[in-house]
């Protein structure tokens, strides 16, 4: 019973939130396409991506993402690549929850090369992606492509923290 009344909380307050962003969003949306706003408006659109998925409203969250990348491209003026690969790890939980693992592994993959590219493949910036990648090929019963990638993960945790660090619970859980 304690468990069903944190969850109602947590949907409440995930549904609160929802709310609370669509609201600025629409505010956002009404104004000039300077990049300041547009900025605000990427980082609200990738935050209403991760609420909506973790509501269950994956198609929500798609439609959503694709306004955060318009947004994007909309900016010329800087670098949008940790966004983007932000916006493509929002893609890839989507396509995963709706188990379309193949374009989950496409979008994953995106984000893997930006972030790969612009910190380095030892970064903890790409553990994430790591990890869910390691997940959905464990799903599909691909098991030495979810070790490679776990494995690849777990070695960058235990060079950042060393090897009794808790963070190396998720690598280890997808061992």
């Amino acid at each position: 019973q304690t468990q069903l009344i944190e969850k109602m909380r947590d949907a409440y307050l995930l549904n609160d939130l929802r709310m609370k962003l669509e609201k600025s969003l629409s505010t956002l949306e009404k104004k000039d396409e300077q990049p300041e706003t547009l900025k605000k408006m990427i980082e609200q659109y990738l935050l209403l991506g991760k609420v909506l998925n973790q509501l269950g409203k994956y198609s929500d969250a798609l439609e959503f993402y694709k306004k955060c990348h318009k947004c994007i491209e909309s900016i010329k003026t800087e670098d949008m690549s940790l966004a983007l690969a932000n916006l493509y790890s929002g893609y890839g939980l989507a396509y995963d929850n709706l188990v379309n693992y193949k374009e989950a592994i496409e979008y994953y993959t995106k984000s893997l090369k930006i972030k790969s590219k612009k910190y380095g493949k030892e970064s903890l910036l790409v553990t994430d992606v790591y990890n869910s990648l390691a997940n959905i090929f464990c799903k599909q019963g691909k098991y030495n492509d979810a070790l490679e990638y776990s494995n690849k993960s777990l070695s960058i945790y235990k060079k950042a923290y060393g090897a009794q660090h808790p963070n190396l619970v998720l690598a280890y859980n997808t061992i």
